[in-house]
């Protein structure tokens, strides 16, 4: 229990940075942890995405509210609203309603994942209809994306054909290394993704504004009990957003964001608590619900999931309805304490915290850069005893990113990891119909 416990506070320490800090993020965090995190186990590695995640949708508004940046694109419904309200000197109820409404919105999320992997247990997939699924998961990333859709066909496309680099070993798919000895052990998903997702993100932070913090005072009760059906909207709606593929927590703070905005049409001006409140708790919301494909089907739907499934594919993991269910029997109190360490951490600690935040994002930059390296090259040599070459890959890819940092390169890097299993699938598929 001890053990599950110090995983549950490492993730929250994570999560902390990871929502203060501009530009790092989920998926940075994770893959800035990912030498660590090989040494964990299935349930140590949920618990700690769980309360990674948790942690950072409460310490990403703060940000935002405070310094008017968007940690990523689910918070800028917070630096509309949460920015205007700090300049107006109600930054501290904002973080108040915002830390409320997230704890509601993550418990909500739960109930929900809960409620959903009951009627789930019946489901028992063939490797046909994973197979299928993927392939559903895998498109519908287009609909998400601003590429052109021959753009995303294409990095499909080369993400299928880098696939089949490598060694065969045991298996129906055929590969091959061309006689070079670095690609023996294949192209690294996670090299790719340190590249062309993380660096992407780390590259395009904005320096930090001028900090308004100011003291006030407001009756938390009151303000609470005024805000109580924005707080239920918000949980709503991010439930159900949170599992759009490749949009998760974004479509969930925008759905909410909107239809607060519609309800509050006639009395609507910027910097209005409500939609702050709303959209922020489907943040929360829609974080723990974008889980729901993993933890029952074995589908990754965000990046910084992809990076999570590729660990628990090394431990011989396999999404199971069961699994969550297990998981949230006996972990419940280890989520539901973190949640509330930090609930209270945002809420009582958050000008402190903001302090964590560069001044200079350039130094920001090059800083993740260099730990992404090392991590990468460690990783590499850990993995393959190729850590040089993928440090090089690394680099070759991070440039590609900063080259050409409007392409979204989601749909490529699922492809890439879920590339052995839905190859396995799929040459299973000709062998059995005698296609080939």
């Amino acid at each position: 229990m001890i053990d599950i416990l110090q995983v549950a506070l490492l993730g929250g320490v994570v999560g902390i940075i990871a929502g203060i800090v501009p530009g790092v993020g989920m998926l940075v965090a994770i893959a800035l942890m990912y030498p660590i995190l090989l040494d964990f186990q299935p349930v140590e590695l949920l618990i700690f995405y769980t309360s990674m995640v948790c942690s950072a949708q409460y310490f990403g508004s703060i940000t935002a509210i405070y310094l008017g940046l968007a940690g990523e694109a689910s918070s800028f419904p917070a630096v509309i609203e949460g920015y205007s309200l700090s300049k107006q000197g109600r930054g501290q109820e904002s973080i108040f309603l915002t830390g409320i409404g997230s704890f509601i919105g993550t418990m909500v999320g739960l109930l929900v994942i809960l409620a959903l992997s009951i009627p789930a247990l019946e489901l028992h997939l063939t490797s046909f209809q994973k197979m299928s699924i993927f392939m559903a998961v895998g498109f519908s990333l287009i609909l998400t994306t601003k590429n052109s859709f021959l753009l995303d066909i294409c990095l499909i496309i080369l993400a299928i054909g880098l696939s089949h680099i490598g060694m065969t070993m045991n298996s129906n798919v055929p590969m091959t290394h061309f006689n070079i000895e670095y690609l023996s052990h294949g192209i690294s998903y996670f090299t790719l993704a340190a590249g062309l997702l993380c660096m992407k993100e780390v590259l395009h932070v904005e320096q930090t504004k001028t900090r308004i913090i100011v003291k006030e005072k407001y009756n938390a009760l009151k303000t609470f009990i005024e805000h109580k059906y924005a707080i239920i909207r918000g949980s709503l709606f991010g439930s159900i957003g949170g599992m759009f593929p490749g949009l998760t927590t974004i479509s969930a703070s925008h759905l909410a964001y909107v239809a607060e905005k519609k309800i509050r049409q006639d009395t609507y001006k910027k910097g209005d608590s409500y939609c702050l409140t709303s959209s922020e708790t489907a943040n929360n919301s829609g974080s723990i619900t974008q889980l729901f494909p993993l933890l029952m089907f074995g589908i990754p739907i965000t990046g910084s999931e992809a990076i999570l499934f590729q660990m628990l594919e090394m431990k011989g993991w396999e999404g199971s309805a069961t699994q969550p269910l297990v998981l949230l029997a006996n972990n419940w109190w280890v989520l539901l304490g973190i949640n509330l360490v930090m609930l209270v951490l945002a809420i009582r600690f958050a000008k402190h915290f903001i302090k964590l935040i560069p001044k200079n994002s350039t130094v920001l930059k090059v800083s993740i850069f260099v730990l992404l390296s090392f991590v990468v090259y460690f990783v590499g040599e850990d993995l393959t005893s190729y850590g040089f070459f993928n440090m090089f890959l690394f680099w070759f890819v991070t440039l590609i990113a900063w080259k050409f940092p409007k392409v979204d390169y989601l749909p490529f890097i699922f492809w890439m990891c879920i590339g052995d299993i839905w190859l396995g699938n799929f040459y299973a598929f000709l062998q059995i119909y005698e296609i080939i």
